[in-house]
């Protein structure tokens, strides 16, 4: 009979990731494979309780500015890095692929547009014949 602990835990991590995709995985399971893959051989779990205590969202956590990652209990140099650097090339993705052929894109698109806003405001989209966004004035 296998027993269960720490031992192995990350390549179980690892393992359900490759096995079920990240579908499967809770937004807490993904945030502590991907410490664990920036934190070499130490135990994550505090660090991921620091991160989601300081960052109650994932969207909080990647627009984070460094000092702020800094200030979370047990965080690594590299580990703020990986993370500030992880969102910047999200967001050079999304900004690469402006074509909006799924409502998910066209739902996070407009949500970019918003999201530094702390007034109320309203923007127009102009969509070409392919579905892609004309540069949008808030």
């Amino acid at each position: 009979m296998a027993t269960v602990g720490r031992e192995g835990h990350r390549a179980r991590l690892r393992q359900q990731y490759y096995d079920s995709g990240s579908e499967e995985m809770s937004t807490r399971t993904m945030l502590e494979l991907f410490l664990s893959l920036t934190v070499p051989r130490k135990d994550v779990k505090e660090l991921l309780y620091a991160v989601m205590n300081r960052f109650p969202t994932l969207n909080e956590l990647f627009n984070a500015s460094y000092d702020e990652l800094m200030s979370v209990k047990d965080m690594q140099n590299a580990t703020a890095m990986s993370i500030l650097t992880l969102n910047e090339l999200i967001n050079r993705s999304e900004k690469n692929d402006n074509k909006l052929d799924k409502p998910i894109k066209r739902l996070i698109y407009a949500r970019s547009l918003f999201e530094n806003n702390k007034h109320e405001a309203l923007a127009a989209v102009f969509m070409t014949g392919a579905l892609s966004a004309k540069d949008a004035q808030v």
